[in-house]
């Protein structure tokens, strides 16, 4: 190289040592490639001596896939000037059963192997393989894939992180939600009044003579959806406790500051208030005809000849549809004789899900909560990058 570079006139400058600002966009590429590769191998809880296979993978993968700006193409059609098939693409380290075809079988020997998917091959169109019999890597086409097959690593290799101290600094306790709604957290108390866990509803001594296992109903006549919210829903529950609390700043008896009140409903943030709800709600649905899902808990169900209708609730917000339009009336007409109700209209909106209910299907998305995301982190004005995809290729 330094020949070549003095026969040319060429004067070599080189960057500085650890100055990843001088060698930026070479150094950026590397940090993507091996960010992927690194997580690839702990979600499969493979070691890092399959670093090489992983890191050749990732690269394979994302010249193909990532978009490079501004041609907004792939590296792959920039320099093939096509866009690459994606369909025979496998996931990294799943289990294969490889099909012994080269050697000379006899009678009882093995006529496939088992092994772990390791990469694509740049010669031929083969898949790389680790046979684990021989614990090589080579390449094959006479494969079957096992995706489903969870990775367990053979004992005697070096793992990327040590598997059991991360399982033993693990807090399994439930934790209960203060001041904000968490998905994960398993709430023992039903403090969130926005995201209580109505499955836990479920111990409740409820019974009901009818229910929805066998249940069939051709849904493809439904109308539309129609969305319902009941207000200061927690007031109409009635508590079985005797609660006491503190006179709320505001509304002091000057006479009497040592009392407290009584609870007679339940309010918003008392931990019964919504199994409370909830009771009140399905003794008037099962009152009037309804019967309650056998899986889900808040699924109330009301069949009328051929038709039905199917009511979900959500703590206070309620969803509905039927095959006949007067059901729907009539329910709406019910809840309004019992409980003060908005009536929002079509379904629109549910749980941070945008809904969008056309002839021929329902559509759902989140592009408001996207945007959400975006704007709280600064990057509503960067450049974006479609990611291509396979064309109608089932997703699950």
């Amino acid at each position: 190289m330094n020949q070549f570079c003095e026969m040319k006139g060429i004067i070599r400058q080189y960057s500085v040592a650890r100055t990843l600002q001088q060698n930026g966009v070479a150094e950026r590429r590397n940090k993507t490639l091996i960010e992927a590769a690194r997580t690839m191998l702990a979600d499969l809880k493979l070691p890092t001596t399959f670093w090489a296979e992983v890191a050749n993978t990732t690269c394979y993968v994302q010249n193909r896939v990532l978009v490079v700006k501004p041609h907004n193409m792939t590296t792959y059609k920039l320099f093939r000037g096509r866009t690459p098939a994606l369909c025979f693409m496998r996931p990294f380290g799943c289990h294969v059963t490889i099909f012994n075809t080269k050697d000379h079988l006899g009678k009882f020997n093995s006529k496939a192997n088992e092994g772990l998917f390791v990469g694509y091959s740049l010669n031929s169109k083969a898949f790389r393989v680790f046979k684990n019999i021989t614990r090589i890597v080579e390449e094959n086409l006479h494969i079957r894939f096992s995706e489903n097959t969870p990775n367990i690593v053979e004992s005697g290799l070096n793992y990327l992180f040590d598997i059991d101290a991360l399982t033993k600094s693990m807090n399994y306790k439930p934790v209960v939600a203060e001041n904000q709604s968490n998905g994960n957290a398993v709430t023992k108390a039903y403090d969130d009044v926005e995201m209580p866990a109505l499955e836990d509803f479920s111990t409740f001594n409820f019974s009901s003579d009818h229910e929805d296992a066998d249940e069939e109903a051709d849904i493809n006549n439904m109308d539309t959806t129609i969305q319902m919210d009941v207000k200061s829903a927690f007031l109409y529950g009635k508590i079985k406790e005797e609660v006491y609390v503190y006179q709320p700043l505001g509304f002091e008896d000057p006479d009497f500051h040592d009392k407290v009140y009584k609870v007679e409903k339940a309010l918003y943030r008392l931990h019964q208030a919504p199994r409370a709800w909830y009771e009140t709600l399905l003794t008037y649905l099962l009152h009037n005809g309804f019967h309650r899902g056998k899986i889900d808990k808040t699924l109330f169900i009301r069949r009328h000849k051929d038709d039905i209708l199917l009511v979900q609730v959500y703590v206070d917000d309620i969803i509905f549809g039927s095959t006949k339009k007067e059901l729907c009336n009539a329910f709406e007409k019910m809840m309004h004789e019992k409980f003060q109700m908005s009536s929002i209209g079509e379904f629109t909106f549910f749980l941070g899900l945008q809904v969008k209910q056309k002839q021929d299907g329902i559509f759902i998305s989140q592009d408001k909560y996207v945007a959400k995301i975006l704007k709280k982190y600064g990057f509503l004005e960067v450049k974006n990058a479609s990611t291509p995809m396979e064309t109608q290729k089932p997703l699950l």
